[in-house]
């Protein structure tokens, strides 16, 4: 049983790599296409893992339309998932994403354990409250955090009587683009 939640520790681990992955393509050639990319390479993988592991009649036309329509709905919501981690984790740092995500996965899995198993349980809904709680209190102390140093430049700015901005650079297939987030100038 250990083997299992190691296995599911090291996948969290996984998701987030992977979630940054699909955000640095996301920005770099666009949500649709950096959704692409991931799938395209996923699909190539898994036709890999298949032709490695199991018989080659599982690829036939006949065995992949017996399946069941409801199981491809899993690649759907994947792409939805993915779309969703893309545009969400650009405005949004990983953890809070991070975080977000494993709320919403624990919201659905309550429902799907009371659905599937009939298991429910109010000590759950106060853990993931609580974890809502905890995000929230972390982004509100942010966002104090960013407005006292906001006001800070621009007083600076103001004392010393010049312009500042304060610029970022990203880099996507070696272009170079500068965007500015902060900017004082003085009165």
């Amino acid at each position: 049983m250990l083997v299992y939640y190691i296995a599911a520790f090291v996948n969290g681990f996984f998701n987030s790599v992977n979630k940054m992955m699909n955000v640095k393509a996301g920005q770099c050639f666009g949500t649709a296409k950096g959704s692409l990319i991931n799938y395209v390479e996923a699909t190539l993988l898994s036709l890999a893992l298949v032709c490695m592991t199991a018989s080659p009649s599982e690829l036939s036309p006949a065995h992949v339309f017996s399946v069941p329509a409801w199981v491809y709905l899993g690649a759907v919501c994947g792409l939805v998932a993915m779309v969703l981690i893309i545009v969400g984790t650009l405005h949004t740092h990983v953890l809070v994403s991070s975080i977000l995500a494993l709320v919403g996965n624990l919201g659905m899995a309550l429902v799907l354990d009371y659905v599937f198993y009939g298991v429910f349980s109010w000590l759950r809904v106060a853990g993931i409250l609580l974890i809502l709680l905890g995000i929230t209190w972390i982004e509100k102390s942010k966002t104090s955090q960013k407005e006292v140093s906001i006001d800070m430049h621009a007083k600076n700015a103001r004392k010393s009587d010049d312009f500042r901005a304060f610029d970022f650079t990203v880099r996507c297939r070696g272009r170079r683009r500068t965007q500015r987030r902060v900017r004082c100038e003085s009165r």
